[in-house]
């Protein structure tokens, strides 16, 4: 749909679970009207550098939304069109634009993660890659397997790693990793069964992690 630039609608945030790009159509403000350059248009908060035609903007410039969001592409008769980038506080939108109205496009959170609106297998069982793989230098070779997003931390032999803590089953209890494994709660047998049966496990050669 078409939204004159400035309007209420333009989004200020974006969610990761839900990006939500904004795809705005740029009708020209009247004060930009015979100009060669436009700036800055105080009663609508924006701003636009680039080129005009017919007093609308045309070619390629940047525009400035209210909330700091700003476009940088192509304008045809006061319209987004061709290719243009959206940059948003948490990322970026590149897209494809025919008179205002989007054709295409990716958005790319700010670590580099490309979102995808169908078929997005991150944080999914058909994923089992951790982030820094997804956005880092990919999956290692064998031998150098990766068994954290982090680097792995050092679990007491037979010893469990539960996320915030690691179960310890001689204890029946859930210890902080490192100051002396403080005691962090007691399982119930749910937490229990899915620690032993889906979770880490030190092996006899692991250092205490209370060390």
């Amino acid at each position: 749909r078409r939204v004159p630039l400035g309007s209420a609608a333009s989004p200020s945030s974006v969610e990761r679970s839900r990006p939500g790009p904004a795809t705005r159509a740029t009708p020209a403000p009247p004060s930009t009207r015979g100009s060669a350059m436009a700036g800055n248009m105080d009663y609508t908060g924006t701003r636009f550098e680039g080129s005009l035609k017919g007093g609308k903007f045309d070619g390629h410039g940047t525009y400035t939304f209210p909330d700091g969001m700003r476009y940088v592409g192509q304008f045809k008769e006061g319209y987004f069109h061709g290719d243009g980038v959206i940059y948003t506080p948490d990322g970026s939108y590149r897209a494809k634009f025919d008179m205002g109205e989007e054709v295409s496009g990716t958005y790319v959170f700010n670590d580099g993660l490309v979102y995808k609106d169908t078929d997005w297998g991150y944080c999914t069982a058909e994923d089992r890659r951790f982030y820094t793989e997804v956005v880092g230098e990919g999956v290692k070779p064998a031998g150098e397997c990766q068994l954290a997003n982090d680097p792995a931390r050092v679990l007491p032999a037979g010893c469990y790693d539960v996320g915030d803590g690691y179960y310890d089953p001689a204890s029946g209890k859930v210890h902080a990793f490192g100051g002396g494994g403080a005691e962090l709660r007691t399982p119930d047998a749910h937490e229990v069964e899915w620690a032993t049966t889906k979770c880490a496990v030190g092996e006899a050669a692991d250092a205490p992690a209370s060390t």
